[in-house]
Formats: structure tokens, C-alpha cells, sequence
């Protein structure tokens, strides 16, 4: 996000039953797992860039205004701890929503912003390790659940994943220690846009829009969000790295050609 944007939120999420054919679930089962095998990498990514990381280092300021690497670091633990009860309540039906509150959710931001580096390691490693465990305890049915977003848009579970996908390499970003969008690897890059597009697809305020991305190898990859007819349909192009640092509002966009429209807040 750039110097305006507000502190990153993770959704509030509800269950919704949902009747899938056995082609739906394998489908969804399948789009989980692959979400899955990537957010391996960025885990260790994570681990990496934390590890380097000390006392003094986390008590500095990150690229989120108002926020040191310790609140991004609580976030992320918080997020991980946040999707695996909504995983929780997909498996069984019951209720488990992500957070109590906003305001609770927000509080233990700033209450676990002021712990040490080894302790914020240690809340890192176990969260992660939980939702690790949330995903492979998953039945395979499960994944075709539908969910809703804050904005009672349907998501299916298959798409958590990919939620804490992207959590975790921008945050990783925001961390502002040495990683940055270009370093993330492409096919990731192009996975987490598409991601990102298609959860822009069924946002009510936004018009019709598609992007096509630049890719290392000289290749391009275009999206489409369809959006509201009643708004100005736009194309946004340039390279992988700058479209997603864009669609993650990390970025004003200088490096992309075209109309770029006001986009929502996603992290």
C-alpha cells in the first residue's frame, strides 16, 4: 500500500452450505493443494527473512505507516491463527469465526508489537505450523465450501490458501528487509495476481478490467475482471512484478502503462 493506505485487514468470513458435484470438489481440492505447495516456499521465505532479523531490527519501522516489523510480524502470526478457524468451521460446521472483533483483532496487534524477536520467531513458526495442520486435515469435499467475505461475497475454502499466500509475501515485502516484488518467483507472481483478479471480479465497486502482465521470459499473461457494466472498463499492462505490487496497493502504479482505477484495500 502506499503512505495513505489504512492498516492491512484480513476478512471477516461466514460459512454458507453448498451442494458440489464430485467434479466441483475434486476441482477445488485440486486449486487448494496447488495454493498449498506454493505456500511452502514463502514460508521458508518467511523463516529466512526473520531469522536475519534481531531486537532492534523489529522495533524499526516497516513499509506499513504506523507500524514497526513486530506488528507486521503479530499480524501475520494473527492471520495464519485467522484462517485456520475459518478451515476449522469449513471442516466442521460450527462456528469459528477468525477474529472476536475488529477492535480485538487490532488490539492484539499492538499488544504482541511489543515482544521480543525470539518470542515473535517462536509465534511465527507455531502459527504457520497451525495452519499447515488446518490445511492437511481438511477433507478433500470440503474445499468446494462456500464462505463469505466482509462484503457477503462468496469464497469458496479452496481459495484460504491463496489468501495466506498472498498475506505472507507481501507482508514479506512490507517487512522492508530486502525483499522486495521483483524477487518473488514469477510463477508465484502470476499465480497471486490471478488470485487477486479473481477475488477483484466479484467486488461491487469496481468496473471491468483487464490486466496483461509482462513475464521474465518475454511471455505475457492477461486477466479479466468483469466488474460493473455502469463503470469505465479499463487495461492496466506492464511487468508481473509491478502489476501485483499494484493490485496489492503497494504501489501508485508509475511503472504500468494505461487507465489504472481506485482499487480496494485487500492487505
Amino acid at each position: 500500500m502506499n503512505a495513505s493506505f489504512s492498516a492491512p485487514a484480513v476478512g471477516y468470513w461466514s460459512v454458507t452450505a453448498t451442494a458440489s458435484s464430485s467434479a466441483d470438489q475434486a476441482s477445488a481440492a485440486r486449486r487448494a493443494l496447488a495454493g498449498r505447495a506454493l505456500l511452502g516456499e514463502a514460508d521458508r521465505a518467511l523463516l529466512r527473512t526473520v531469522m536475519d532479523l534481531d531486537d532492534t531490527a523489529v522495533g524499526s519501522p516497516s513499509r506499513v505507516p504506523g507500524w514497526t516489523r513486530a506488528h507486521v510480524l503479530t499480524h501475520l502470526s494473527r492471520q495464519a491463527d485467522a484462517a485456520s478457524n475459518l478451515l476449522l468451521w469449513a471442516r466442521t460446521g460450527v462456528e469459528h469465526t477468525p477474529y472476536p472483533s475488529r477492535d480485538d483483532r487490532d488490539a492484539d496487534i499492538v499488544e504482541g508489537s511489543d515482544r521480543s524477536w525470539r518470542l515473535l520467531v517462536e509465534d511465527v513458526l507455531a502459527s504457520s505450523q497451525r495452519f499447515a495442520h488446518a490445511v492437511a486435515n481438511l477433507p478433500p469435499e470440503a474445499w468446494a465450501n462456500l464462505i463469505s467475505d466482509d462484503d457477503d461475497q462468496p469464497l469458496p475454502a479452496e481459495e484460504v490458501p491463496w489468501l495466506r499466500l498472498c498475506e505472507v509475501w507481501i507482508h514479506l515485502v512490507d517487512l522492508d528487509s530486502g525483499l522486495d516484488f521483483p524477487d518473488i518467483p514469477a510463477r508465484t507472481a502470476v499465480a497471486l495476481v490471478e488470485h487477486v483478479m479473481r477475488r477483484l471480479a466479484h467486488h461491487r465497486d469496481t468496473g471491468p478490467l483487464v490486466v496483461v502482465a509482462g513475464l521474465p521470459d518475454g511471455s505475457r499473461r492477461r486477466w479479466r475482471a468483469p466488474g460493473r457494466e455502469d463503470l469505465p472498463a479499463r487495461e492496466v499492462w506492464g511487468p508481473v512484478a509491478e502489476v501485483l505490487a499494484w493490485l496489492a496497493g503497494r504501489s501508485e502504479g508509475r511503472g504500468l502503462t494505461g487507465r489504472l482505477p481506485a482499487l480496494p484495500s485487500w492487505f
